[in-house]
């Protein structure tokens, strides 16, 4: 589980860029189970957004942008 939460970050930090010019991503960090160790296969994968206020609707299509979300 621990390979797959390096995995996940290393997939946010070279996200972030890209992020950080679409949608204005201030930065992204991973929390919950996963990242406790405690994940079972019901388990979501949870991810805080910081972000500038304008932020806006923008934020609805940040998933789809991501390709561990999308398996990409």
């Amino acid at each position: 589980m621990k390979s797959q939460i390096n995995q996940f970050r290393k997939i946010l930090r070279k996200e972030l860029p890209r992020l950080e010019t679409e949608y204005g991503v201030d930065s992204m960090k991973l929390f919950g189970s996963f990242v406790r160790g405690k994940a079972t296969p019901e388990s979501d994968l949870d991810i805080l957004v910081e972000n500038p206020e304008d932020f806006g609707h923008r934020f609805r299509k940040l998933p789809d942008s991501i390709p561990f979300f999308t398996g990409q």
